[in-house]
């Protein structure tokens, strides 16, 4: 369950250093709450991630990895960084409402959306393995450049693959 946070933002990345000496009291895997109905969970990233990078938090040690086709089979929650992150940072990764999320060239709104060999990206191409339920495309991405466009996150998850626990 989150709550509200007085105080909170959700733009700030800490190191290992800052964290232990600027007082902050979060705990890893707490979840906040902002005005609009955001949800965030306080995560450390395990590796350097762009800003808008879709990955997945693993329960057990609340580490964020950029989302693939390799990294999902053992997705458990799905968010975004609304920040880019250095590996060993630790920040708010945003798990539910209106956010930006990047995806490959000609992305189609509206359409199921799936996991890419590019970290931290998503495509409209089946042929990347697993769907991403719960992430909806508010536009169409024109160029055939990747870009970060405008989304809705409504409880994200991987659909797995037959076969696969």
């Amino acid at each position: 369950m989150s709550h509200p946070l007085i105080g909170t933002n959700v733009s700030d990345v800490l190191t290992t250093s800052n964290l232990q000496t600027s007082g902050k009291a979060f705990k890893l895997g707490q979840r906040v709450q902002t005005h609009d109905g955001k949800q965030y969970v306080w995560c450390k990233n395990l590796s350097s991630n762009a800003v808008y990078s879709v990955g997945t938090i693993d329960g057990s040690n609340w580490n964020f990895v950029g989302l693939t086709t390799t990294t999902a089979a053992s997705a458990e929650t799905i968010g975004v960084l609304q920040v880019a992150m250095a590996s060993d940072e630790y920040g708010w990764v945003q798990v539910q409402g209106r956010t930006k999320i990047k995806v490959l060239g000609l992305c189609a709104k509206n359409i199921i959306l799936w996991t890419t060999s590019t970290a931290g990206s998503l495509d409209d191409a089946t042929a990347s393995n697993y769907a991403v339920l719960g992430i909806n495309l508010l536009s169409t991405n024109p160029s055939s450049t990747a870009t970060a466009l405008s989304a809705f996150l409504v409880n994200p998850q991987i659909l797995k693959r037959a076969g696969t626990a």
